[in-house]
């Protein structure tokens, strides 16, 4: 389920986004009997038993915004948002490539660009 909206007001316009999608992934438990997901799914395919087990295991809300604010004809300032929150938390293996990788239930992200020209 995706809903979007946009809106403008004189030099302000602002698009708002909300994202409700069910993500397949290795369900197991951890060290304190707590139900955890170690591994996200991306392929998309569910060719074996072990992947349909796999199949929809967590859910992904996300929700976004994007504001922008137009100064003069070349001159803008821009702030972007994004927050990801999963129903399952994500804990993956302590291994080197998963160093700087997403762990938890939760994402946020904020980026602020301006343009001159």
């Amino acid at each position: 389920m995706l809903i979007a909206t946009e809106w403008e007001f004189n030099s302000l316009s602002m698009i708002n986004f909300l994202s409700y999608r069910s993500l397949d992934g290795n369900l197991s438990t951890d060290i304190e009997n707590q139900e955890i997901v170690s591994s996200l799914e991306t392929s998309g395919l569910h060719r074996t038993e072990g992947k349909l087990i796999d199949k929809n295991v967590e859910q992904n809300l996300s929700t976004g915004f994007s504001l922008q604010y137009q100064i003069s004809s070349n001159t803008t300032v821009k702030l972007n948002g994004i927050t990801h929150n999963l129903s399952q938390p994500l804990k993956r293996s302590s291994v080197d490539y998963n160093l700087y990788r997403f762990n938890g239930n939760q994402s946020h992200g904020m980026l602020l660009k301006a343009r001159f020209s």
